[in-house]
């Protein structure tokens, strides 16, 4: 009788072990970063539990969390959905896991009025920096005048970070001063992640009235081209050639 129950509970003990180690392999937390519609910068906390995933998202140029709540099935498709401080339901999240790394799929707000692309992903993901600074094409770029000396006033800058997938992530930033004394000075801004192609890469927006411009990449240069000037304020262009002066300076 003693052996009988010294195997019982030896059993009960086994059956616990396994539930806990079950449990620990099913729940996860991890950390993402990428963008919505290519251009707006975010960070993606979540923990998974089952098919249960729950965590908050921020915008880093506001640094806030918002709540989310979702799930993910067998085939790794997942539907997230954000609420606000009261509980309302503000936005949410549509896509897939591409393996662990790599959460992509499309955000529409509360209405559905508008929805754009998503793409996140974990710190051992392919769309990360480029182990070298020295790959040709990451740096801080500045552009040059008619005579090849570095714009003044009026000017432009555009920083560049090769990424492991073989894209590459912009952010620059254009100005054309009117009217310095009267303070008559109009700004443009291009950033997000686009695929190379050779040594071109192609900024397009979804809409017809969305930033769109050409960056060809030369041996420490830059040439942009095809700027369609809906990057920023009237008269406001990114066309030109650029130099690189030193690494890039992300904000």
């Amino acid at each position: 009788m003693n052996g009988c129950l010294q195997k019982f509970i030896l059993l009960l003990l086994l059956l616990a072990f396994v539930v806990l180690v079950s449990a620990a392999a099913v729940q996860s937390e991890r950390e993402f970063s990428g963008t919505i519609n290519n251009t707006i910068r975010i960070r993606l906390k979540i923990t998974q539990s089952g098919n249960a995933i729950r965590g908050t998202y921020l915008y880093e140029k506001v640094g806030k969390d918002i709540q989310l709540n979702g799930s993910v099935n067998g085939q790794q498709q997942v539907t997230i959905k954000e609420t606000d401080a009261n509980g309302n339901q503000t936005g949410i999240f549509k896509g897939r896991f591409i393996g662990s790394d790599v959460l992509e799929g499309t955000w529409s707000n509360a209405d559905g009025t508008k929805t754009f692309p998503f793409r996140v992903s974990t710190g051992s993901a392919a769309s990360l920096p480029a182990a070298s600074s020295n790959d040709g094409i990451t740096g801080e770029y500045v552009r040059l005048d008619a005579k090849g000396r570095i714009e003044k006033e009026s000017g432009a800058g555009i920083n560049v970070r090769l990424l492991k997938d073989g894209s590459a992530e912009i952010q620059g930033e254009a100005v054309l001063v009117v009217d310095a004394k009267r303070g008559n000075v109009r700004t443009g801004n291009v950033e997000g992640t686009y695929k190379l192609n050779g040594n071109k890469l192609l900024v397009k927006g979804e809409g017809e009235y969305d930033c769109s411009l050409t960056i060809t990449f030369g041996k420490g240069t830059l040439e942009v081209t095809g700027d369609n000037n809906q990057c920023g304020g009237l008269g406001v262009n990114f066309d030109g050639s650029y130099k690189r002066v030193g690494a890039p300076k992300f904000q």
